[in-house]
């Protein structure tokens, strides 16, 4: 009965060191598009514009469209999207909304954000 138990135990070691072996393992980096990079950052430009931020759902990456134009070092990306999210009275509302960002040497910048056709950013 003892050895039972010895074997057992050891089991249970071995079980729960590879469990946490699994948790510590490291993936190779995944490759990101600068135009889902562009996408993917326009989800907290538009998360800041929301009433209810934690409500947003965004749609996937090829359900939207993302223009890229320009040349390697300087790219303009025109994010054309929608978000679902519940507004000021707590109903769960569709936004449309297109944000555009410049890219030069590894910098990101906000060019224009409009949300529901409102120009947000820049003001005029």
């Amino acid at each position: 009965m003892k050895h039972g138990k010895t074997v057992l135990t050891i089991a249970l070691l071995v079980i729960a060191f590879m469990m946490l072996k699994s948790c510590f393992d490291t993936k190779p980096d995944i490759q990101v598009s600068n135009k889902e990079k562009a996408y993917y950052k326009s989800h907290n430009i538009i998360k800041a514009v929301l009433k209810s931020p934690t409500s947003a759902e965004f749609p996937l990456y090829n359900q939207i469209e993302v223009v890229e134009f320009g040349r390697p070092g300087s790219y303009l990306y025109t994010v054309n999207a929608y978000v679902d999210a519940d507004n000021s009275f707590g109903a769960h509302m569709r936004s449309e909304y297109t944000v555009q960002f410049s890219y030069n040497n590894e910098a990101w910048d906000v060019k224009t954000i409009y949300f529901d056709r409102e120009l947000l950013y820049p003001k005029h």
